[in-house]
């Protein structure tokens, strides 16, 4: 192997996060993720939801800032589900326990639901809307994502009702697209459908308008 080969890591193993509000944010993210601590004193938890022995690691700062919703950085981190199934039924369990999502859309390749833990960390809970990259691939040709990469917002209930009479996921995501779904009171004329002038202004937007920051 050449000296300047580059070795690419094998995945993202893990993510770390500093909090002031450390009882509450571990509790967030068994909820949440269905998370089990692999170890956990005052200082540190190491929760996982699989084998590893940890996916995120939550250290105990009390001295720690609030970050500014504009603030440059990490936005939010995804995690990826099997499918409509195991979304729906996560979103469910959360909405019955009053942990609701704060934004809802199909962004193309992904239908996802956005949430926020207490420090406001954005969470990406996401399944494909197509089986491989190659499907993916095609679709985008079509110039669909280009026009808008951000999404077609959905209201989560209209969405997993309608899906629940039978459709299968490549259906519910062109019907999504296609504004079927949009929240009470949003048209295709209103932002993110299509692609909003400042992209990233309207992002911000939508964390505002649920306060999804520090409480």
């Amino acid at each position: 192997m050449s000296s300047n080969s580059v070795i690419r890591p094998g995945y993202i193993h893990h993510i770390f996060l500093r909090t002031k509000r450390f009882d509450a944010m571990r509790a967030f993210y068994k909820l949440v993720l269905g998370c089990e601590a692999f170890f956990e004193n005052e200082m540190f938890s190491w929760l996982s939801f699989d084998r590893e022995h940890h996916r995120i690691a939550i250290a105990n700062m009390p001295q720690s800032q609030d970050q500014a919703p504009t603030q440059e950085g990490l936005d939010h981190v995804g995690y990826q589900y099997a499918g409509p199934e195991d979304l729906f039924a996560t979103y469910e369990r959360l909405r019955d326990v009053g942990v609701e999502p704060y934004w809802c859309t199909d962004h193309g390749g992904t239908t996802s639901f956005y949430y926020k833990d207490p420090d406001g960390n954005g969470l990406e809970l996401q399944y494909d809307n197509y089986p491989n990259r190659e499907a993916l691939l095609e679709w985008m040709k079509g110039g669909d994502f280009a026009r808008n990469p951000i999404g077609v917002d959905v209201d989560p209930e209209r969405l997993i009702e309608t899906f629940r009479t039978g459709l299968d996921r490549l259906e519910l995501h062109h019907r999504s697209r296609r504004g079927d779904f949009l929240p009470e009171g949003m048209s295709m004329a209103a932002p993110a459908a299509p692609f909003p002038a400042d992209p990233v202004g309207y992002m911000i937007s939508i964390r505002r308008a649920v306060g999804a920051g520090p409480e």
